[in-house]
């Protein structure tokens, strides 16, 4: 059985595909996995504080750089999360926190601010 971190993750992922806002990865490690699970990229050891997704959203047509950290209900961010979704929207990254809840979607998506 998936657990709530995943399960939120593999729902933000098919939404995110089926509103066609964009393409979102699940960074697992290092290892980016398309949402169908084929042709992993290896970004080696990750980056400290990295999101749990990244992808890109389309804003008027244009690719911006989208990062989301997917936290559960007991998850608190760490230190170098916050840092990197501060820098990430300091250079006009789409940043956002998935946090767990009990919507049908099972999660409530917020903008980094």
């Amino acid at each position: 059985m998936a657990s709530s971190h995943e399960l939120i993750v593999n729902r933000l992922r098919i939404r995110w595909t089926a509103e066609k806002r964009g393409r979102i990865y699940f960074m697992r490690s290092g290892l980016a996995v398309p949402i169908n699970g084929t042709y992993p990229c290896d970004f080696g050891p990750g980056i400290k504080g990295m999101s749990d997704l990244f992808g890109f959203t389309l804003i008027d047509g244009k690719p911006i750089i989208t990062f989301i950290e997917v936290k559960t209900h007991t998850d608190t961010l760490r230190p170098e999360q916050k840092l990197f979704l501060d820098y990430m929207s300091s250079v006009g990254a789409e940043v956002f926190i998935a946090r767990e809840d009990s919507s049908a979607d099972g999660y409530r998506l917020d903008k980094w601010t």
